[in-house]
């Protein structure tokens, strides 16, 4: 059996491009869409003279990979490269608008450690396509990171007799004035009803979310990275967004199913929120009218601090009756309850009070031994046909010997007993 040959790539080192090379750090470290997995490392290539100006930290360059072209984006410019010989030479600079920093694509790689993925995975997330019609209305230049001062973490549990979008207002108008707000809201249905909250209270929220059109995401995005202190409000991919003098995080209803992104590699809002505090010393608040399993072990471990409405519920529990699902007197609490405010009933799921009992009476039908007689899906089929005087049999029914007597005895069909 022949050995195989170790996989190498021709773009890793080629010949010296045509135009000579940037004067001052002329190389470039590349973080490359090279469509496989666990092909993740940075690369680096010769930056020519003529694009000494643009190639900046967070633009797009298209370059050579292989034997095609395809795109990137520049991490940093240094002064030598990681490995001797030629390098090859960025094709074009795409976009001269930055549309990351340096500490948003080492937060991307911290990220992409975490979940074991490729870093270019969660960029397909994090960063809108490029729209050039609006590269024209921003400058180049990378923004200057910011970093955040308190790295709290907080659950607020949200009051049960308000709306809870209504319950953001006197939250953003405290933590404004410590620098930009990010508001993470599950679906599109909450966003828009935080952005109402926020505009009726004469706040003035940027949304980033992919239901918007290309054009307006891609500015939202821009605006939101270059631009003064802002309230950005979006779903989850929202939560990698570069904010310009971002303070505060607000995942809400972080509990939600909503919050986790369902393709390759699986990443949620809550995870992500808690390594961009602790990356960057973020001010990190979690929502919810009850924390999730998760949260619940970081309040026990006091990691998250808890902070719980002042409003008082009154609690009551109905047993049911005579076999009833819902017990008829609960029907009267029910009504004086809504006079006071709003009322969450509890019922158990249809197919879980599985008694047996009379339709007449409500008597339920017991065993010898005193527990409740119940019946199974097939055991209904086939009493429903046996009282309509069809004919079955043991072996059409799909139940074991032992299954067929117990369900004729239960009957008092002792004749069909085998």
């Amino acid at each position: 059996m022949a050995t195989p040959k170790l996989f190498r790539l021709k773009a890793e080192v080629a010949p010296a491009s045509s135009g000579p090379r940037a004067s001052v750090l002329p190389y470039a470290r590349v973080r490359v869409d090279t469509g496989v997995f666990h092909i993740d490392q940075l690369y680096g290539y010769q930056i020519p003279e003529k694009l000494t100006g643009l190639v900046q930290v967070g633009v797009r360059v298209q370059i050579p990979f292989g034997n095609r072209e395809t795109e990137g984006i520049v991490v940093d410019r240094v002064a030598a490269p990681e490995r001797a010989g030629d390098l090859k030479s960025i094709t074009k600079v795409l976009s001269v608008v930055s549309v990351a920093t340096t500490q948003s694509l080492q937060f991307i790689d911290l990220v992409a450690q975490h979940f074991a993925c490729n870093p270019w995975d969660l960029i397909r997330s994090a960063i809108p396509p490029r729209v050039a019609s609006v590269d024209k209305d921003f400058v180049s230049g990378e923004p200057s990171p910011q970093m955040g001062s308190k790295g709290a973490i907080e659950f607020h549990a949200l009051a049960p007799f308000t709306q809870a979008h209504e319950q953001f207002v006197p939250l953003v108008t405290t933590h404004q004035k410590a620098g930009s707000i990010l508001i993470v809201a599950p679906d599109e249905k909450d966003v828009d009803l935080v952005i109402a909250s926020l505009r009726n209270a004469n706040l003035s929220p940027l949304k980033l979310t992919a239901a918007l059109t290309r054009e307006e995401r891609y500015r939202n995005y821009l605006l939101a990275m270059h631009g003064a202190n802002s309230i950005v409000v979006g779903t989850r991919s929202a939560i990698f967004a570069p904010i310009k003098n971002l303070a505060t995080v607000i995942v809400h209803k972080e509990s939600s199913h909503d919050h986790y992104e369902i393709r390759s590699p699986g990443w949620n809002t809550r995870t992500v929120a808690l390594l961009r505090s602790e990356f960057q010393s973020l001010k990190l608040i979690l929502t919810g009218f009850s924390p999730s399993i998760e949260v619940s072990q970081l309040i026990d471990e006091r990691k998250v601090k808890y902070l719980n409405s002042k409003e008082n519920v009154n609690v009551k529990a109905f047993t049911p009756s005579e076999g009833a699902l819902l017990p008829g007197r609960i029907f009267g609490d029910i009504k004086k309850a809504l006079a006071i405010g709003p009322v969450l009933f509890i019922a158990p799921r249809k197919g879980y009070g599985n008694a047996l009992l009379c339709a007449h009476c409500r008597n339920v039908a017991t065993c010898d031994c005193g527990g409740r007689l119940s019946v199974s899906a097939k055991g209904k089929a086939i009493i429903q046909k046996l009282i309509k005087g069809e004919n079955v049999d043991v072996d059409s029914s799909g139940l074991s010997k032992r299954e067929w007597n117990e369900l004729m005895v239960a009957f008092d069909l002792k004749d069909k007993l085998i």
